[in-house]
This record gives C-alpha cells, structure tokens and sequence, in this order.
C-alpha cells in the first residue's frame, strides 16, 4: 500500500542509468509503474514484472511489438493478470531473442469471444528454451490456454525448448 513519491521516481532512475540490462519490479503501484513505464524502458535482457497492477495486457501487448524489446532473453510475468492469450502470442512471436519464459498467474488468459484459431502452433517462438506456466486454477479440466499451448509444443512450435515446468497439468496433457 505504500507509494512511490514523487510519482516518477522510478521512471526517472531507470532513466538515469543507461547500461541498465536486468530489471525487477514487484508490488509496485499502479502510478509508480504502468504502461507508459513499460513502454519507455531501455532495452533489457532480463526484466520481471510482478504484482505490478499498473501493466495491462494493452501495455503488454504494445511492449512485445517494440523494436527495443527485441533484446530480452528473460521475461517473468508473474500477477499481472494477462487476460487474453493473443497476447503472449504476441510476445513469443516478437520477441526473437527469448529464452526464458516464467509466467505465474491464478486464472488462465483466455481467447477473445468470436476469435478462432485454424492453424497450429499458435503460441510459437524458435529462441525459447526454458518455459514455466503455472496456472494454479482449481480445476481438474485442462484450460483453453493450457490446450492451445499443448497443441502448439506437439505441433512443433517451440524447437529448441529443452526445460519445461507446470505445476498444474491435470490431466497429463504437458508430461504426454
């Protein structure tokens, strides 16, 4: 519940270092870090972004489509309540230098209504090696998210992923 004062306090330190290539932000007010912040950072080989309220899947979106972000070989989202799955699509298919993907939230992001997928894989990066999705849901049906990202390894989508860890897989369909 704390805040940052002034409001740009955060923007302005990252600002002012340059040579900045590893980022973690946790638990930071929405007018401490948001979209706009996202949006102005330098680029990164690393950044985590969690419980950071601020970030929208809008500024995710836009985030993966940068040309600066193109650096990142490490992305940790965890919390940020990603609510449409398009948009990691997004981040796998932009972000060309990706290694590691760790992405924790409690709901599963969904397609949006009336979008359809008719090619595998749709969730797709040649770069990724290490991938973590834990979507703790309390169900013991596989979510849509976790089926299309399923269909999308077995179609081939991720050639050079080598470390894959989730937790919830109820069905057995990530160790099949």
């Amino acid at each position: 519940g704390a805040t940052l004062t002034p409001d740009t306090l955060l923007e302005n330190t990252i600002g002012a270092l340059p040579s900045l290539k590893t980022l973690c932000l946790s638990r930071l007010p929405w007018n401490a870090f948001n979209d706009s912040n996202l949006l102005s950072l330098p680029p990164l080989k690393k950044l985590s972004l969690a419980h950071c309220p601020g970030v929208t899947t809008a500024g995710l979106s836009s985030f993966a489509t940068r040309a600066s972000s193109v650096s990142i070989e490490t992305l940790t989202l965890i919390h940020i309540d990603v609510d449409e799955l398009p948009v990691l699509a997004r981040v796998f298919a932009n972000l060309t230098s990706l290694q590691t993907f760790n992405f924790v939230q409690s709901f599963p992001p969904t397609m949006p209504p009336g979008e359809m997928i008719f090619m595998f894989p749709y969730l797709a990066s040649a770069s990724l090696r290490k991938l973590h999705w834990d979507i703790p849901e309390q169900s013991f049906r596989l979510s849509t998210a976790d089926s299309i990202l399923t269909k999308s390894i077995v179609a081939g989508g991720f050639p050079s992923l080598r470390s894959l860890r989730v937790p919830n897989d109820p069905e057995g369909h990530f160790q099949a």
